[in-house]
């Protein structure tokens, strides 16, 4: 079957999750097997989240699990989708376990919270704080949005720091079931076919349910098919935190409560691109040339999207991140869009060097400041950067259009 070894890792991953929901006992020590083998945190999250939305796996897994370890990378991996709700207690326990990490077991009392939202803004480091952000097991990018970009799961985070006191964005971190924010409950839903989802309600009909699940994907269910409907709180899972040290939370914290003040964490001003696509021929793509790339064709395989840090820059990291391989390389570009209301003249402010620009596929002159003419409507930008000298901090900026912030 699909499920053994010989086939590609995609399609071993999917083959377990569908022989796990036609038959938990010979399907769960598969998807330990191949769980073992994902190194990609991505797709192990991906793998944890099929196995997770069959009725059982998890008492399954946590069963396997006791008796099998898996390496930390996966035990962590795991962990965001099984707090997603309060139905996988017993897998999150042997997951923290495997993972090397303590249980949240203290609960701060108010005046403690308030001491640590003080000590993080003595101590906390907010430059730090927002890599912390930025990890990918957080999933914080994925759930909520600055500036307009990111997730649309979670409340908008651009203003949080300039509105919340810090003890409630502490408590909101550690708790997140003490503080919800109304629209923001989510509800566990069973079906009579042995699945199940967890997310939040966007839409209901007679006919339907359409919940947005934690990865941001909206799933339809039949009325029809509905077997159990349950309250669970918060999306945000507890626990959220546990595998960042002490002094990580405390810049995490101060990230946080410093989001929409003046400064370098103001988000609210616009007129930045903080949402991109970036593009790397190699070997293995360059027959496909560059002309789909300059021209902003994101159907074609293997564009990566990135955000860019709240004060608007596209930072190295992210980028070498989104390739972390990049081998003999043949050229990496950048991609941006923007709405012009009426088109003509558009003037940039670029910072960070480049090697070429182009405007819907036509070649344009780039320089720390640039005119060019866009149409009315959507514009797509893209930029070439040196692969072997990828700037510090790209940032492009404009005072009469809207940058797009997302798909």
């Amino acid at each position: 079957t699909g499920a053994e070894s010989g086939v590609s890792p995609a399609v071993r991953r999917e083959a377990v999750v569908a022989l796990a929901g036609l038959n938990l006992g010979a399907g769960v020590p598969e998807a330990v097997a191949v769980l073992r083998l994902t190194t990609d945190e991505v797709a192990a999250q991906a793998l944890w989240r099929g196995l997770l939305g069959i009725r059982g796996a998890s008492a399954r897994l946590a069963e396997e699990l006791a008796k099998e370890s898996l390496p930390t990378a996966v035990a962590r991996a795991g962990l965001r989708p099984a707090r997603e709700g309060t139905q996988h207690q017993a897998l999150v326990t042997v997951l923290l376990k495997q993972a090397g990490l303590a249980v949240s077991g203290t609960q701060l009392t108010a005046a403690e919270l308030q001491a640590l939202a003080r000590e993080a803004l003595a101590k906390g480091d907010a430059a730090r704080g927002e890599q912390f952000y930025r990890r990918v097991e957080l999933a914080c990018v994925a759930c909520h949005a600055i500036g307009g970009a990111g997730g649309k799961i979670g409340p908008d985070l651009t203003s949080i720091g300039a509105s919340a006191p810090p003890d409630y964005i502490v408590e909101s971190l550690l708790y997140p079931n003490a503080k919800i924010k109304e629209g923001y409950h989510s509800v566990l839903i069973s079906t009579k076919e042995g699945q199940e989802h967890n997310g939040m309600v966007t839409r209901e009909t007679e006919n339907e349910v359409v919940l947005r699940n934690a990865a941001n994907q909206e799933v339809s269910i039949p009325v029809k098919s509905i077997a159990r409907r349950a309250s669970v709180g918060s999306l945000m899972p507890a626990g959220l935190l546990d595998s960042l040290l002490p002094e990580e939370r405390l810049d995490l914290f101060k990230f946080l409560t410093q989001l929409g003040r003046p400064g370098e964490y103001d988000a609210a001003r616009g007129g930045v691109a903080r949402a991109w696509k970036v593009y790397l021929i190699v070997s293995a793509n360059q027959h496909l040339g560059s002309e789909r790339v300059i021209a902003g064709d994101f159907s074609l395989p293997g564009w990566a999207p990135l955000l860019s840090l709240v004060n608007g820059a596209l930072d190295r990291p992210s980028v070498e991140a989104a390739y972390p391989n990049r081998g003999n390389t043949r050229g990496l570009f950048a991609a941006t869009q923007f709405e012009s209301a009426r088109g003509g003249t558009v003037r940039f402010t670029l910072a960070g060097e480049t090697k070429g620009a182009w405007l819907n596929g036509k070649l344009v002159p780039v320089a720390r400041e640039f005119a060019v003419e866009a149409k009315p409507g959507l514009n797509t930008l893209v930029l070439q950067i040196d692969e072997a000298n990828i700037p510090a901090a790209l940032r492009l900026a404009a005072g009469d259009v809207s940058f797009r912030t997302g798909d």
